[in-house]
């Protein structure tokens, strides 16, 4: 094995073993070679094989940081964040802690009675902002989330083990309105207290209609775009595809401009 496979793989277990998580920022080039007796060329090799598999992301003039998980549509769960050119920016979700709870909210009548798993995260979009995630399940149908360790429901692996146990989300309902943002928000994203903000709720259900989780998100306002998808991962899959599906070039008849059809997400607008 070549010495920048094998940098690349002892990166990649720390990264997987939850040594490394979501965000964190990898130390520079410069040190990572004196670390492994190598080369900064060699590191950068290291680096773009770890870049292409959807594990790290440079920022220039930042550092190098540690992803969960590329953009890709296959990925792309009910909504998802772009610029101005159509960039979907990438999210670093972090779990902070996981909770069993009995309190009554928002999301009891969503999920019935009984005890409810709490999962708080941290999501960083592409580095520029932060909002606060929680999301809530019924214990009885995820009870196995408990036993697992905080890293490994970063990023979209709970998504993952939610499909697992045959309730992956086939629909959702979306509840927004602003207010003031959280003291926490506020600080993290370096904001003046009672800074206003957007209060997401969303309402997941299955295929058969059952409902299978609620999630609340804190977010500032930013001029990103928000998309959101109203149906599942599967119809989310196929309409980013019709949408990038290349058509052939068609010739423009008596001088008028083609029209041209939008199918991507259902809802499209500022926060």
């Amino acid at each position: 094995m070549k010495k920048y496979d094998a940098i690349a793989v002892e990166l990649e277990q720390k990264i997987k073993s939850g040594a490394l998580r979501a965000s964190e920022r990898l130390r520079s080039q410069s040190d990572l070679a004196t670390e492994y007796g190598v080369s900064v060329g060699t590191v950068q090799k290291s680096l773009k094989i770890l870049e292409s598999n959807g594990l790290i992301m440079s920022v220039h003039g930042s550092g190098t940081y540690v992803t969960t998980g590329s953009p890709e549509s296959e990925e792309v769960v009910n909504f998802r964040f772009v610029d101005g050119n159509k960039r979907v920016l990438p999210v670093f979700l972090k779990v902070e802690e996981v909770n069993v709870i009995n309190d009554d909210g928002p999301w009891r009548q969503h999920l019935g009675d009984g005890e409810i798993i709490e999962i708080k995260r941290l999501a960083n979009i592409d580095l520029q902002f932060s909002a606060l995630n929680s999301i809530y399940l019924a214990r009885g149908e995820f009870d196995a989330l408990l036993s697992l360790p905080l890293y490994r429901l970063d990023g979209h692996e709970l998504t993952m083990l939610i499909d697992r146990q045959n309730m992956e989300s086939d629909h959702f309902v979306y509840q927004l309105r602003g207010g003031i943002l959280s003291e926490r928000t506020c600080i993290i994203n370096h904001l003046d207290p009672q800074s206003q903000g957007l209060h997401w709720e969303i309402f997941a259900y299955t295929a058969t209609n059952q409902p299978n989780w609620y999630q609340k998100i804190e977010l500032p306002l930013t001029d990103y775009s928000l998309e959101i998808f109203a149906s599942g991962r599967k119809h989310i899959k196929q309409q980013l595809r019709d949408t990038t599906r290349r058509q052939p070039p068609r010739q423009k008849r008596d001088g008028t401009k083609r029209n041209t059809r939008d199918s991507r997400a259902l809802v499209q607008g500022q926060e």
